[in-house]
């Protein structure tokens, strides 16, 4: 019998792509101006539409898939930590970072300190609610059933009823903060609903080249990286970007270059693969890809073939 080798569309088995927050429009753009002459793609996660034109905004995001960030980009309380309410009006300079501050303006939030200065947090309802805001500001923008994966503003939150109605709204995964580097072998996320990504501005060619030489092992690979575009702004890293996107980028017998949906939705595809009797079929609504003994096979959806 024909041996079967599962692969991305492309006929590779490392995709490529990156997961991009808070919707900072002048440094998105250039790190799409760098980006998409070499085919790289990926997901920016907006938590704010700007004040540009529903038209403008779709121009910029044109071809890249778009996640939910959270209006206001605040914090959640956690389930397991005491928060203690200062009766004072916040003073940012007087504050005492054991107590949260009501906000002056914003109905629900409060100030809290972090180790970055002094930042909002809301409690789980009012988090559900712009979370459920944001998302339907983007799909006003982006189109019904465009946005479908949340990302923690601060890094993964600790409150069960937040994760539960995000679940619940039908999203595929939710992305947390921390660079994994090469830990997990480069495996797509066992849980898609506490992912984080491989690399940042600091050291994304280094992981990068690790990825690329990376042993095949028969799995499917998958690098990503983030967090925002401002970073390359700030620690002066665009020349680290052009050489990521010169070394790896434009070379599709070698990465198939997609947004973490599409990985995301070809990965799961994957695991209805079955081989019975000398026969492959795929349950999946996606066709699937394959080398057959060398051989480049699709596989489409809901069919069974003799290999």
């Amino acid at each position: 019998m024909k041996s079967l080798e599962l692969t991305y569309p492309s006929y590779t088995k490392k995709a490529i792509t990156f997961t991009i927050d808070d919707g900072r429009l002048e440094t998105d753009k250039r790190m799409i101006e760098i980006l998409k002459p070499h085919g790289i793609k990926g997901t920016f996660n907006l938590c704010r539409s700007n004040d540009v034109s529903p038209e403008e905004y779709r121009e910029i995001y044109e071809g890249f898939e778009i996640a939910n960030h959270c209006k206001e980009h605040p914090n959640c309380f956690s389930d397991d930590t005491e928060y203690k309410l200062s009766e004072d009006e916040f003073d940012k300079e007087e504050a005492d970072p054991e107590y949260i501050y009501k906000h002056p303006t914003k109905d629900g939030m409060f100030y809290y300190r972090r180790a970055v200065g002094w930042r909002l947090i809301t409690d789980p309802v009012n988090y559900v609610r712009l979370i459920d805001e944001c998302h339907e500001e983007l799909e006003e923008i982006f189109g019904k059933g465009s946005v479908n994966s949340f990302v923690w503003p601060f890094g993964e939150q600790k409150s069960k009823a937040v994760v539960e109605h995000i679940k619940m709204r039908g999203y595929y995964g939710i992305r947390k903060t921390g660079c994994l580097s090469d830990s997990t072998a480069f495996a797509p996320p066992a849980d898609w609903f506490a992912w984080s990504y491989n690399a940042t501005h600091s050291n994304l060619v280094e992981v990068a080249e690790l990825y690329d030489a990376y042993h095949d092992d028969g799995e499917l690979k998958m690098f990503s990286f983030g967090v925002h575009s401002v970073d390359f702004e700030r620690f002066e890293k665009w020349g680290e970007l052009q050489v990521f996107a010169d070394k790896f980028g434009t070379r599709p017998n070698d990465f198939w270059y997609a947004t973490v949906g599409e990985i995301y939705h070809y990965t799961e595809a994957a695991k209805r693969l079955s081989i019975v009797g000398g026969y492959v079929k795929n349950e999946s609504d996606i066709a699937l890809y394959a080398l057959s003994s060398g051989e480049k096979m699709t596989i489409p959806p809901h069919s069974t073939i003799k290999l």
